[in-house]
């Protein structure tokens, strides 16, 4: 569509700082200002960059949508020509401004549904593990062990999508799932580590506790009290036991709300099967 263009000179507004004068280019209302510090009659576009033609590029992420820019929704398609809204395709549901694919809810009651639902739709668990000179093995449940390369004293393979792990320095590593040695280093030090399903906690050489998303995009947050080990794989809950052999616990999700629990452990772990 071609657009009729008004250029207007920018005024330029000058204001006294402790600094020195600060200056600025200023249009009209209606007005955006273009690459030649010209004043255009173009639309406002959100999440995207103008040209000096009127023309406009998306942000990454974003696709062109008459005068806007729209999320990529993916595996979709938009239901109109004048707005942002979409539908998913079959299969997929909406999730943060994309089409997801649509998870299947099997309800499973005993070990043997378990054991025909995991061949039947062919997943493929893994477990994980150190040896005593910190070598890093993985395998099916129904396999042989496979060495992956790295060395860590303390691997754990509870995370959604991540592997984490911590090596004899407290140096913490991440690997996507299925993991094959693309170690990645996180900041921060820790001394033992536990993925959950949004989150992965662990705890420091001081037995100070510490979480963050379980793909690492984001920082440690302290969480209050002391434990030398932590479990965040447990279905609701996080579980832990401190130095003493106290076991307290914390609904998901936990900032410090620790109950204790009668016992005495000196390392735990949660599950969501018995």
């Amino acid at each position: 569509m071609t657009r009729k263009r008004y250029k207007v000179k920018p005024k330029r507004i000058c204001k006294q700082t402790r600094s020195g004068p600060s200056c600025f280019l200023r249009c009209p209302a209606g007005y955006t200002i273009d690459d030649n510090n010209n004043c255009n009659t173009c639309p406002e576009v959100e999440n995207g960059t103008f040209t000096n033609n009127c023309e406009y590029k998306c942000n990454s992420g974003y696709v062109k949508m008459k005068d806007k820019c729209c999320p990529d929704v993916q595996n979709g398609t938009f239901t109109t020509a004048n707005s942002c809204a979409y539908k998913c395709n079959s299969g997929y549901v909406k999730k943060n401004n994309k089409c997801e694919k649509k998870l299947t809810t099997v309800n499973i009651s005993n070990k043997k549904t378990l054991e025909n639902f995991t061949q039947n739709v062919s997943l493929k668990p893994f477990v994980w593990g150190v040896n005593a000179s910190d070598n890093i093995y993985k395998r099916p449940i129904d396999g042989s062990w496979t060495q992956i390369p790295g060395g860590l004293k303390h691997v754990s393979a509870s995370g959604d999508g991540w592997i984490w792990g911590v090596n004899s320095s407290d140096n913490i590593y991440k690997c996507k799932k299925p993991c094959n040695g693309e170690w990645t280093q996180v900041s921060g030090g820790l001394k033992q580590i536990s993925g959950g399903d949004t989150e992965v906690w662990g705890v420091d050489a001081s037995d100070n506790i510490w979480k963050q998303p379980i793909d690492g995009g984001g920082s440690w947050t302290q969480i209050s009290g002391g434990l030398k080990h932590v479990s965040a794989s447990g279905d609701g809950w996080i579980w832990g036991v401190d130095s003493s052999d106290n076991i307290y616990k914390c609904k998901k999700p936990c900032n410090g709300e620790w109950t204790q629990v009668n016992g005495g452990l000196k390392q735990i772990s949660g599950g969501n099967w018995q």
